[in-house]
């Protein structure tokens, strides 16, 4: 899909190494980086593209009241986030986004193969892996908020 693409193109363009676990150096210098000139073309794609997957399933997708809940809420923080480019920890943000993305994909395959044992096992796995490590990522970007 198109946000895996953008997150191996924007991980590429900070040098390289794995999306979802970055360096810590890594991290610290892609923040520099984005502290001193908020400008990142991979930073903006993501931020755009992610932001337009949200908008469109608010618009295009029926929801129950806490599921359009939980995405008015995610599509703010990550505005705000997006728009005040000089807050520090955007990279941790990014990486919280793709990582919780992969909780979402274990939870839209058990809908699509309900029945499934095998499918049912992973949506656990995925969805309990993507937000231990999402609330890590939470954590260490709330640090640097202070």
């Amino acid at each position: 899909g198109v946000l895996p693409a953008l997150l191996a193109a924007l991980c590429a363009s900070k040098g390289g190494g794995s999306p979802l676990f970055p360096t810590p150096r890594r991290l610290e210098r892609w923040n520099e980086a984005w502290l001193r000139t908020p400008s990142g073309v991979w930073e903006w794609a993501f931020g755009y593209v992610f932001g337009l997957f949200f908008t469109f399933d608010l618009l295009l997708v029926p929801m129950k009241t806490n599921v359009l809940a939980h995405h008015v809420v995610c599509l703010a923080f990550h505005g705000w986030v997006f728009f005040s480019p000089q807050r520090p920890g955007l990279q941790l943000v990014i990486a919280g986004e793709a990582v919780l993305e992969f909780g979402t994909g274990g939870s839209n395959l058990s809908m699509l193969l309900p029945g499934s044992d095998a499918v049912r096992a992973f949506f656990v796995l995925a969805m309990s892996a993507s937000n231990t490590y999402g609330a890590v990522l939470t954590v260490r970007w709330l640090r640097l908020q202070r």
